[in-house]
């Protein structure tokens, strides 16, 4: 009988091994299937190129305010202009105009 306790006792165990590895793998593919929606996808976007558009700007404010050249602030003013500010504008037109999401 006292061996019968032990296949008792080692049949509980593995069954509770079992149990925590599919709650293991249940968090894991909740983490790791979980898609990424095309709304996140247009928003980190959106952002990021806002952000940089922001700091490009910022920088040549301090490069102004510190004294830089005007000619180099003047072309520096017009890099902005002439090429992040389409890739702002299309971002976030691209962004604003789904209306799928």
């Amino acid at each position: 009988m006292a061996d019968g306790l032990n296949i008792d006792g080692e049949i509980q165990k593995r069954l509770d091994t079992v149990q925590s590895l599919e709650l293991v793998q249940s968090r894991v593919e909740q983490l790791v299937e979980k898609p990424i929606t095309p709304a996140t996808v247009r928003s980190k976007l959106t952002l990021i190129v806002v952000c940089s558009f922001l700091i490009f700007l910022a920088g040549i404010g301090v490069f102004v305010v510190t004294g830089g050249e005007m000619g180099r602030a003047t072309a520096l003013t017009d890099m902005l202009t002439r090429l992040v500010l389409p890739l702002v504008t299309l971002m976030i037109g691209h962004y604003f105009g789904t209306k799928a999401d």
